[in-house]
């Protein structure tokens, strides 16, 4: 054989190999699926498929509790979307039994907002006006439930790809099958197959420009460590409004009569006087307000015109005649 009819001939078996290979792959996945290495090796781990399998269904259950979202679709003045663009996008579980639960929500809202969301997301997603989402009791309650879901898809997620792992580990499956016939695999082994994408809640807060030329987007994906921070929030807004409530219902007409007569019925800030201006119209004030903490006793109390009132707002000024 001359040297070209060498180097044809070895062209034409390389270019052989792969078709032999992939061709004769079925009949080798075929006798190795009926081979006695891997029925005994089955029988030793349908055990542990048996507990992947059972946490595989407390998985599902979980996960068809409830459609894991808050809030509802909201828009501002200073956003110009377009009408498909203000909609909550709900990917509904599929029929395949993939259960791709979650839920996309899009929050139109001026570029402020998108920088102040990108910078501290808690303290748009507890403001009603944004997201929808009510920090009350029953906020407080939604919030914990998701949380404590979410808490055990995470957990059960990382178990079940342990578990797998070791399975396969334990039958020490051979390359090629791992990497040509993994769901044949999977099905005679008997695992139920896993879809481990976890349905954390999604927001997008988005500035659209009247021209639509510029568009800012933040996005918020609620994970459990995010949960955590929002829970804390609302449970302190809660405990503030209860103390600010307690705080007000202690301020009777009694007290406010008795805190004017004690400021001489004067402003304690412009200095303006019913003694001057007999229609004037006079509040008593919290100097360190309830919001911030303040009670509902006398020294923390003064009296002021409603002018003054409205302009100190939640401030703490005091004496400044």
């Amino acid at each position: 054989m001359s040297l070209p009819e060498a180097s044809i001939t070895i062209i034409v078996v390389l270019a052989l190999l792969p078709i032999i290979y992939y061709g004769t792959l079925p009949i080798r996945a075929y006798s190795y699926f009926r081979g006695k290495t891997f029925l005994d090796r089955r029988s030793k781990v349908a055990k542990l498929v048996s507990e992947y399998n059972d946490t595989a269904k407390y998985v599902v259950s979980v996960r068809r509790r409830q459609t894991f979202e808050i809030g509802e679709t909201t828009k501002d003045t200073y956003s110009y979307p377009t009408r498909d663009e203000c909609q909550v996008f709900r990917v509904d579980p599929p029929r395949d039994g993939a259960l791709g639960y979650g839920m996309k929500q899009m929050v139109n809202c001026s570029r402020s907002i998108v920088d102040g969301v990108a910078h501290d997301p808690v303290k748009y997603l507890t403001k009603y006006k944004y997201s929808g989402f009510r920090a009350d009791r029953m906020g407080l309650f939604t919030l914990s439930r998701l949380r404590d879901d979410l808490g055990v898809l995470e957990y059960a997620t990382h178990i079940l790809a342990r578990d797998e792992e070791k399975i396969l580990t334990s039958m020490g499956v051979p390359r090629y099958i791992m990497k040509h016939f993994t769901p044949t695999l999977v099905g005679k082994l008997g695992i139920v197959p896993q879809y481990c994408d976890l349905p954390y809640p999604v927001f997008v807060f988005e500035y659209r420009s009247p021209a639509g030329r510029s568009v800012d987007r933040a996005t918020v994906t609620l994970n459990t460590a995010l949960l955590d921070s929002l829970i804390s929030e609302v449970s302190r807004r809660i405990q503030t409004g209860r103390s600010a409530a307690e705080e007000r219902s202690r301020m009777t007409q009694k007290l406010r009569d008795q805190i004017k007569r004690r400021d001489d019925y004067t402003c304690q800030i412009c200095g303006v006087s019913q003694h001057t201006s007999p229609n004037l119209l006079l509040e008593v004030d919290h100097i360190i307000p309830v919001s911030r903490g303040g009670h509902s006793v006398p020294e923390n109390l003064q009296t002021l015109c409603w002018r003054c009132n409205r302009r100190k707002s939640n401030k703490v000024l005091t004496g400044v005649r």
